[in-house]
């Protein structure tokens, strides 16, 4: 994940700041001091909150130089969300929604759009890793994998490929992630079921709960939950096992 990064503070870093930003200034968006300090910050050390700030504000329109700074600060979104510290004050889910605006997998060069696909297959095969548990009020996973994926969404990544990356993860990591979404598919059509994911990502959602119902999944849970002896997962695992939210 860190070579990704440093590989898109590579690709993207020709891209320089203009003044002013594209961005509104009411007064619910970015204020000028705001501004200036984006514009002054060393861009390794532009904090999240800033960022997310900009995230807010960015002015309509898809003209160039408005692509141009987006991409300057790509690097800087990729190593935040990285460092779990999304430069959003939504959070996780829609941090990188301004990329879906542009067509950037059309219309940007090779090497930045295979920096961005790189940035979210490392993602995934890290944050599949992450299996720590709330202890309170429920044993639940800290880490909602729907925020990660609906970040992808959003951002108009390939969710068919990252889904790739997830089903090749090890066990029991892989499975315990996919145990826990299991609850938020719903049917008619089948489909992951989140807020963000509205009906312009349908398609996406439907192949996420398609990919979450699969039959061969089963088999995954039941060689996990023997060969995991910690009762907090083996419950997670048994109740994905035992039944979908809905006949298969």
């Amino acid at each position: 994940l860190n070579r990704v990064i440093e590989q898109a503070y590579t690709v993207f870093g020709h891209y320089q700041l203009a003044s002013p930003l594209n961005v509104c200034h009411c007064n619910v968006c970015l204020d000028e001091e705001e501004a200036r300090e984006l514009l002054r910050s060393p861009l390794r050390s532009i904090p999240s909150r800033l960022l997310g700030a900009y995230t807010d504000s960015v002015s309509a329109g898809y003209d160039a130089s408005r692509q141009d700074e987006l991409r300057h600060f790509l690097p800087r979104y990729f190593e935040l969300i990285a460092a779990n510290d999304p430069p959003d004050p939504m959070g996780l889910e829609i941090c990188l929604r301004r990329l879906r605006e542009f067509e950037w997998r059309q219309s940007w060069p090779k090497a930045e759009v295979e920096t961005i696909d790189a940035f979210f297959d490392a993602y995934v095969a890290a944050a599949v890793q992450n299996i720590a548990l709330w202890t309170a009020p429920s044993l639940t996973l800290r880490l909602d994998f729907t925020e990660v994926l609906t970040m992808i969404v959003t951002a108009r990544g390939d969710i068919a490929r990252v889904l790739q990356v997830w089903d090749n993860a090890p066990d029991p990591f892989a499975i315990i992630h996919m145990a826990a979404l299991r609850g938020s598919v719903v049917p008619d059509p089948v489909r992951l079921a989140d807020a963000h994911l509205s009906e312009e990502f349908d398609a996406e959602a439907q192949c996420i709960g398609a990919f979450l119902v699969r039959p061969e999944i089963d088999a995954r849970l039941e060689a996990a939950f023997f060969n995991l002896p910690a009762p907090r997962y083996q419950k997670t695992l048994s109740d994905a096992d035992c039944t979908l939210p809905f006949p298969r």
